[in-house]
């Protein structure tokens, strides 16, 4: 299933639950819940140890930038080589 399939179909769940609410209004809730579930993503990725072989890929891609994100990591990384996250 395509990603926005997958979203369409969730937004569509959350209008037969919620009446009333604006199209904004589930666009907030289905971004609050998307960030909800990929922060839950990473913690269980990190609790796993799975971390450790991402990372490995991470640094393996051979200048290949790939955004990995890990909620509550250790470490702030920059975004991209040679800039900041300030």
């Amino acid at each position: 299933m395509n990603l926005a399939r997958e979203i369409d179909n969730r937004i569509n769940g959350l209008r037969s639950k919620s009446s009333g609410i604006s199209d904004t209004g589930l666009m907030v809730m289905m971004a609050i819940t998307l960030a909800d579930e990929l922060a839950e993503a990473g913690q269980r990725i990190k609790r796993s140890g799975q971390h450790r072989k991402l990372e490995k890929v991470r640094e393996g891609a051979g200048g290949v930038q790939l955004d990995l994100p890990f909620a509550g990591s250790d470490e702030q990384r920059e975004p991209y080589p040679g800039t900041s996250n300030k």
